[in-house]
């Protein structure tokens, strides 16, 4: 009985509203139905991607504090190791009589030097310049310098200038400069770049 009663009303609506009406308001539900259903689905999709979003964020500040601080390590291992290969600060005078110990092994004759110590604030380090007048053979002089490089890879040899009084004299006379680089305290200067 219920079946034939919902039947009797449907076709009776059918009859009122016509079939253009009907078919506009299944239309109308469809439309209003389709939108509930996609804007659950935006929704979930919307909150999806929000949370890719955070996470994609989270990785990227973590990655980038990685490589922050993996580029200052490997900045303070390269300065840990530039400062390892320095000369140690307190025997700066030392190496002035390294120099004058390898100059009379190569049989020169030294006169007076000058000897001039430099700060430079941004390096860490300290630098020690010796100039002075050498006399001896070609061969003496060159032996001298590989000698100093040698013996001392933390110094740099900035002039060398020669002089001959005549083509016939076998003795030069020749202006070295060398400087030696020395490490202030280490650890110090470690920490007060890289803080």
């Amino acid at each position: 009985m219920r079946f034939s009663f919902i039947r009797l009303y449907v076709h009776y609506a059918w009859r009122q509203l016509g079939t253009w009406n009907i078919s506009l308001i299944a239309g109308l539900l469809l439309c209003i139905g389709m939108g509930y259903l996609l804007q659950r689905n935006d929704v979930a999709t919307y909150r999806s991607l929000e949370a890719d979003m955070a996470s994609v964020k989270a990785e990227l500040l973590a990655n980038s504090s990685n490589k922050t601080s993996a580029a200052k390590d490997q900045e303070m291992q390269k300065q840990e190791q530039f400062l390892g290969l320095l000369a140690d600060r307190k025997y700066l005078e030392q190496e002035v009589k390294r120099v004058l110990a390898i100059a009379q092994q190569s049989e020169l004759v030294v006169r007076s030097g000058e000897y001039k110590r430099g700060d430079v604030s941004q390096g860490a380090y300290v630098t020690y310049t010796m100039k002075f007048p050498v006399r001896g053979s070609y061969l003496q002089i060159r032996r001298f310098v590989e000698r100093c490089l040698v013996q001392m890879p933390y110094a740099s040899l900035d002039e060398l200038q020669f002089k001959r009084d005549a083509i016939s004299q076998n003795v030069l006379e020749a202006k070295i400069s060398f400087t030696v680089y020395a490490a202030l305290e280490r650890d110090a200067a470690l920490k007060e770049r890289f803080e």
